[in-house]
């Protein structure tokens, strides 16, 4: 029995094939796929998938120079257009010491492959040393049903460059038309670098490529991908002191995390940056097609933008979604300064977009930020919250620009040159909880209009704003209105300009539609504020009470204020309308009074309106008195003086009459005789 057992054995094992694993290590530089490379002295099998006698032999390149034929890699076997440099069943290349593998020109243009096909699995360690590509179209990492590949630059321990993977231009792609079985990594560590390439990470399945340090280049004329098509999901994290350049040679690529409904993820930790150089083109979180982009920076992470016609969008296109979290200092730098209202920052355009600022992190642009700015009109849900940090454009910020858009300011800095809120038919809405918002240059519009409605809100509850005017609609279309809700917080205008249309609401009775809670209410010709007001601090700020308060025939309006009034701004002035409403009846007569403009319960503190805009002229002179007085009898005709006390400010005036036009004289005389016989009847009687 033991024998018959013996011979079956023998008899198998001589119809199966054998392949036993070996490691080869360069003796010298040369071809690869001369015997004398190596020792032992032989051909490494690099896994020919056309070749039945696949090996598991594993190579290390030790401080010499390999260069392999991009046709026949291992040798040839008849049928060189099939052939292809390929790591896989366990095998492993390691190039170390300085040493260098190339690829030479490739005639079948065929890749190269690490980890490809069911259960292939496959790593190369560029330790020390170089992978050039000379030959081949692509490096495919992790391939074609279950391959799993790895590929890893830098060993963490050398000088900065010593470990470098060279793809002359060409693709790499980390996962491609795989299987949910595989895997794809590449790992680059701080003495890696990766040049002279573009990837796709994750093109229909999982795919990732991390690094702990390190440099990546990308100089090519084609779209990088993080996550490209149906079934991808690819994430790149950059930790450590990474620093990735984005180059374009021509084109204008584009940087896609997401695209074509995939899921990309793109994370940025310690002082990891990414660099936008002259000749690439967008960043785009979320590109079209159900993909879900996502992009968090956290740390003092950084993303400069340096070419001028560059974009960096959070949702793009119908169907969309992008999402960035930015955390701790982290920063966004963008240099482009060509004005352009759709160039900078823009979220969401045509997707759903959100954009989260937390702690010290930062948006700088030297152009404009665009929330929901889609001009196809649709698609657009758009949402910013921002808890802290700094928002900055050099023009203007667009909320709702022909999509529906929100912006939450809890805490935190906003300064840019206009605010736009609902423009071009979008919705626009800003809730300001807290900090500070400044119109360095102009204006805040709601429901400004180009082509279609639009609408806007500005709820302040809280924090500070600064603008010159708030326009609460647009003069040129009708109903398209805005609506400014006042409910706390500081309001400081330097040259207010509510209603500039005649359209608009302005809300003084509620600090937000929940509580209905009032914060500042208008009865009559008084309006009354409880809280505190202040003056700019640079420029100049104008109290004007017969421009920003209507004067509805009343002879001037009256602000009371429950806390206190700070003048200590850089300048301020008063103004109001004209001294018609002042004067009395008849050309001799002289009338005068004091009106409290202004008073303040908690006291006027910095100072006193230090300039007056003086009401506009009528048939008679009006002119301030160059000298102070308490009591206006003391003044003379047509003068007045702005007198400053500790609660209130006074306006001192002196007037002589009106001389009626002969028409409007002649029904004067009249009425007089009239109500003269009125009175006479009324004696007799």
């Amino acid at each position: 029995m033991k024998k018959i057992l013996l011979i079956t054995w023998v008899f198998l094992m001589g119809t199966l094939p054998v392949s036993f694993a070996t490691t080869f290590t360069s003796a010298a530089g040369g071809d690869w796929a001369t015997p004398a490379t190596w020792a032992p002295n032989g051909n490494p099998d690099t896994g020919d998938f056309n070749n039945a006698g696949t090996g598991i032999d594993s190579v290390i390149i030790d401080g010499h120079a390999i260069s392999v034929n991009g046709d026949t890699y291992g040798g040839a076997d008849g049928d060189p257009a099939n052939d292809r440099f390929t790591v896989s069943d366990g095998q492993t290349v390691t190039i170390r010491g300085g040493g260098s593998l190339t690829f030479t020109d490739s005639v079948n243009n065929q890749h190269a492959w690490v980890g490809r096909g069911n259960n292939g699995h496959g790593t190369i360690n560029i330790e020390s040393g170089s992978l050039i590509s000379g030959g081949v179209q692509q490096l495919r990492i992790g391939s074609s049903g279950s391959g799993q590949g790895t590929v890893v630059v830098g060993d963490g321990v050398g000088a900065a460059g010593d470990a470098t993977l060279d793809m002359g231009g060409q693709l790499i792609f980390v996962r491609q038309n795989s299987g949910a079985a595989g895997s794809a990594h590449m790992v680059i560590n701080s003495d890696g670098q990766v040049i002279n390439t573009r990837f796709t990470i994750g093109q229909n399945d999982p795919g990732s490529v991390t690094m702990n340090g390190g440099y990546f280049e990308s100089h090519t004329a084609d779209d990088h991908y993080i996550g490209q098509n149906a079934g991808g999901v690819g994430t790149l994290t950059m930790n450590g002191a990474a620093v990735f350049d984005y180059k374009g040679i021509s084109s204008n690529p584009s940087f896609r995390i997401a695209s074509g409904n995939a899921d990309g993820t793109m994370i940025m930790n310690d002082t990891a940056t990414f660099n936008m150089v002259a000749g690439a083109d967008n960043i785009m979180v979320g590109y079209g097609n159900s993909s879900a982009g996502y992009l968090e920076m956290n740390d003092n992470a950084k993303i400069n933008i340096s070419n001028g016609s560059d974009n960096f969008y959070i949702g793009f296109n119908n169907g969309s979604s992008g999402t960035m979290i930015m955390n701790g200092n982290a920063s966004i730098v963008s240099l482009n300064n060509d004005g352009n209202s759709g160039n900078g920052v823009v979220v969401g355009r045509g997707g759903h977009a959100y954009l989260e600022i937390n702690d010290n992190a930062s948006i700088i642009t030297e152009s404009s930020i665009g929330l929901a700015s889609n001009n196809s009109g649709s698609g657009d849900v758009v949402a910013v919250q921002q808890n802290g940090g700094t928002v900055s454009a050099r023009y203007d910020l667009f909320v709702g620009r022909f999509g529906d858009a929100s912006y939450t300011l809890t805490d935190g800095t906003v300064s840019v040159r206009d605010i736009r809120l609902g423009f071009q038919g979008g919705t626009g809405t800003f809730t300001q909880n807290g900090g500070t918002v400044t119109a360095t240059g102009r204006d805040l519009w709601m429901g400004e209009n180009d082509n279609g409605t639009g609408d806007g809100v500005y709820n302040l509850l809280g924090g500070t704003l600064k603008v010159d005017r708030i326009s609460l609609d647009d003069p040129g279309n009708p109903g398209v209105d805005g609506v400014f809700n006042w409910g706390g917080g500081t309001l400081t205008m330097r040259n207010p300009n509510f209603n500039q249309g005649g359209g608009g609401t302005i809300d003084y009775t509620t600090t937000d539609p929940i509580n209905g809670i009032g914060q500042i209410v208008r009865s009559g010709t008084t309006i009354e504020v409880t809280g505190d007001m202040s003056t700019a601090t640079a420029g100049i700020s104008t109290l004007d009470l017969g421009g920003v308060y209507l004067n509805n025939g009343a002879r001037v309006d009256i602000m009371e204020i429950t806390g206190t009034l700070d003048l200590s701004g850089a300048d301020h002035l008063i103004s109001i309308d004209s001294p018609n409403l002042l004067r009395p009846i008849g050309g001799s007569a002289i009338d005068y009074g004091s009106i409290p403009l202004v008073t303040a319960t908690g006291g006027i503190t910095g100072g006193s309106f230090n300039t007056f805009a003086a009401p506009m002229a009528d048939a008679r002179p009006f002119y301030a008195s160059p000298f102070a007085v308490s009591d206006p009898a003391n003044l003379k005709p047509n003068t007045f003086y702005i007198e400053t006390t500790g609660d209130t400010v006074w306006f001192h005036y002196k007037v002589t009459g009106t001389v009626p036009e002969p028409g409007t004289g002649l029904l004067f005389g009249l009425g007089v005789l009239m109500v003269r016989g009125l009175h006479r009847l009324r004696r007799k009687d």
